[in-house]
């Protein structure tokens, strides 16, 4: 995991860092093999969801004000989809690629690649539906996340990972 953590780094720095999500199907190499999710660290108490300390961070951003909507909606979607609270994972999703895609329409920072955002939301939302179920909604994220930001092996990764998945569980039928 370290590996993607560098590369995020990368992309947007300080910003941004991987937080594995549990396969939905266990095996030998459940760390390797998981689904990986993305995070805003240093704003809307994301240091708490990449430490795992998913239920404190979403009572913690619900009390405070909303200053960083992109960040608010990508942790709180992460924290909510692993602890399983699958529908409001889903709101926050869908607000970040919102957040995302008016950012990178509207360009508010020249400085600033916000189409990487929108990428890294695509991604999510990938992993939240993966995690529901819903293989041609994931395969789909994950396609529109690579298809914005090729330059990301995390929507690549995902991608893999569902693929393995489906193929596992075609083989045990």
């Amino acid at each position: 995991m370290k590996r993607v953590k560098t590369l995020l780094a990368m992309m947007l720095p300080g910003l941004v860092l991987s937080v594995a999500a549990p396969p939905l199907i266990a095996d030998d190499n459940a760390d390797t093999d998981a689904y990986e999710m993305s995070v805003v660290v240093d704003r809307a108490y994301g240091e708490l969801v990449a430490h795992g300390r998913y239920e404190r961070a979403i009572l913690r951003i619900a009390s405070h004000s909303n200053r960083f909507p992109f960040a608010t909606a990508t942790n709180l979607c992460v924290a909510h989809t692993m602890v399983g609270q699958y529908r409001h994972a889903m709101r926050y999703c869908d607000e970040a690629l919102t957040v995302a895609e008016d950012a990178a329409r509207t360009g508010r920072r020249e400085d600033r690649d916000y189409t990487t955002e929108w990428a890294l939301a695509f991604s999510n939302r990938g992993v939240l539906r993966a995690r529901m179920g819903d293989d041609e909604g994931a395969e789909h994220d994950f396609r529109m996340a690579i298809e914005r930001h090729g330059g990301s092996d995390l929507p690549v990764h995902n991608l893999a990972r569902l693929h393995h998945e489906i193929e596992d569980a075609l083989a045990v039928k």
